[in-house]
């Protein structure tokens, strides 16, 4: 053994004078499970003729195994999953596949974890897939192939399996702007817990009454949402996605607004004077609901004149009923004015104008008879 220039070591063997056939063995220290077991090394065999210089042989022993020339050489990739989905390892050999080989998956510790069902890709080559790890949870572990076989054993590299958990928003979308029939948010989808990278981004809506619900993929810092209904409470959280089956987290925090009213559709309709008297007249109109008052909170109101004595009277008054009411106070053969008007905060309507006389006094006229 000698030491070169550059700080490493070298052998040399010297075979003159021995017997064709013979061997030299170079025994290296056991690596332990935390070792690296990649080696590189350089080699030069030389003769006298130049023609049979003999050939340099490495073998493997694994686990208290049986010494041998590794037959194959194994390569295995980091695996990348979400939380709860199938995490699948593949070992890809180069070698002949043996019915008298084994092949299986270990883990960093030691501990043997399954065997491997082995597909031949060619005469010169073969691959194996195994199904392993609990991915219930966000973790790292690492696996390499072993195989084993008459001639000998052989490992792979350590690869990683690395599961992930799916982003989920931390804070609630923001509003930045609300009408009757939109709503305009920011996702805030920056600050996630779980992991990205975030390759999409989704808007999920629907009305706390009810059960439906609504996605749209956001594409944009900002997000509007159309088409809503006026005066309706909605309930909006955003979706992430990063790579992969089951890359979709949760909803994140729920941000919960409520559309403005709009204008009512139009005013009362079929407004009629049912019945009339000296002093009252009773009015009645064709009923409505949330559809022509696009508001949930609204009020009605009758707004009446008349000319009395050559002086004019105005008034208005609110109508608590749905679909009829009685002016009362007026003064007898008066010619009324009157129409109900609709409003809610953000407009008003008004049915058309209604114009009745009230009748004659009967009292006063026979009071006036006998005078």
């Amino acid at each position: 053994m000698r030491r070169d220039f550059l700080g490493g070591s070298f052998m040399v063997v010297n075979a003159s004078g021995r017997a064709s056939g013979q061997k030299a063995h170079l025994y290296m220290p056991t690596l332990k499970e935390n070792d690296t077991h990649c080696i590189d090394f350089l080699y030069s065999l030389s003769s006298r003729d130049g023609a049979s210089p003999g050939t340099l042989n490495v073998y493997i022993k694994v686990n208290g195994g049986a010494q041998g020339k590794a037959p194959h050489f194994l390569r295995l990739q980091n695996v990348e999953v979400n939380v709860g989905q199938n995490a699948t390892f593949q070992c890809t050999a180069g070698g002949k596949w043996s019915q008298h080989d084994k092949l299986w998956l270990q883990q960093w510790n030691g501990k043997d974890t399954a065997l491997m069902v082995t597909r031949v890709v060619n005469h010169r080559r073969f691959s194996a897939t195994v199904s392993v790890g609990d991915t219930s949870q966000r973790s790292t572990s690492r696996y390499r192939c072993v195989i084993r076989s008459d001639g000998g054993s052989g490992v792979s590299n350590y690869a990683d399996l690395i599961v992930k958990a799916p982003p989920t928003p931390i804070a609630p979308p923001e509003l930045l702007a609300v009408g009757a029939t939109y709503l305009w948010i920011k996702p805030n989808a920056n600050s996630i817990i779980g992991d990205g990278p975030i390759i999409l981004k989704e808007v999920e809506y629907r009305t706390t009454s009810g059960n439906w619900a609504e996605t749209h993929v956001v594409d944009s810092p900002t997000y509007k949402l159309w088409h809503l209904d006026p005066d309706v409470e909605y309930e909006i959280k955003v979706l992430l996605s990063r790579p992969g089956e089951g890359g979709t987290g949760p909803p994140g925090p729920p941000l919960v607004t409520r559309t403005k009213c709009a204008d009512p559709v139009h005013g009362p309709q079929n407004v009629n004077v049912v019945d009339v008297r000296a002093r009252q007249l009773t009015i009645q109109w064709e009923t409505f609901g949330y559809a022509v008052t696009r508001c949930h909170s609204y009020n009605l109101t009758v707004q009446y004149q008349y000319v009395f004595n050559q002086q004019e009277f105005v008034a208005e008054e609110l109508i608590q009923t749905s679909s009829h009411y009685t002016l009362r106070g007026l003064r007898p053969f008066v010619t009324v004015r009157l129409r109900l008007v609709l409003a809610n905060p953000e407009g008003s309507k008004e049915s058309e104008e209604i114009v009745k006389q009230t009748e004659e006094d009967g009292v006063q006229n026979i009071e006036h008879h006998f005078n």
